[in-house]
């Protein structure tokens, strides 16, 4: 309860917690309050794998309200999944990995990177990009929350974090 205390309503936070410490009860708790105030979420994940323990997750505390997004969906899938984002007229979750990104979501009012220090975050076929970049102005874009979580932040997220005096919350 204290790491969701100590997060301000917006902009960057780094969350930095060892695995099973509970990071992400607080994304469910950060996204609780995003939508209780009328806003949606992006929760990205690095790998596939881990999108379908964290789509539980949000399903149980969230039901009807999370979409989910990845490479494994046949086209028309995803376009479904974009059309049904493009007419919600109430706050969703998306959950996927780094192209979750570029959903068409309404009103953003909170990012998640989990597990921000892994390399699936870094586009290497073009357009070349880094997620966490995208995100952090995507969430400045739309005066969001963005909330950088790893259980071993790299030495340049720490640096950067730093740098810019931003919190980081353990």
């Amino acid at each position: 309860h204290h790491a969701v205390a100590a997060i301000r309503p917006s902009g960057y936070h780094l969350l930095h917690g060892i695995t099973g410490s509970g990071k992400t009860r607080v994304y469910v708790e950060l996204a609780k309050q995003t939508i209780a105030a009328a806003k949606s979420c992006i929760i990205l994940t690095p790998e596939i794998g881990l999108t379908a323990q964290l789509t539980n997750t949000f399903t149980a505390s969230f039901p009807g309200k999370v979409y989910v997004l990845h490479s494994r969906m046949t086209a028309a899938e995803r376009r479904d999944v974009w059309y049904r984002l493009l007419t919600q007229n109430h706050p969703v979750i998306v959950i996927g990995p780094r192209s979750a990104l570029f959903a068409p979501v309404h009103n953003l009012g909170l990012i998640v990177i989990d597990e921000s220090h892994d390399q699936a975050y870094k586009n290497e076929n073009a357009p070349h990009y880094r997620a966490d970049m995208v995100a952090a102005q995507l969430a400045s874009l739309n005066h969001a929350l963005f909330i950088s979580g790893s259980a071993t932040p790299t030495i340049e997220t720490y640096y950067v974090t730093h740098a810019k005096k931003k919190p980081i919350i353990t």
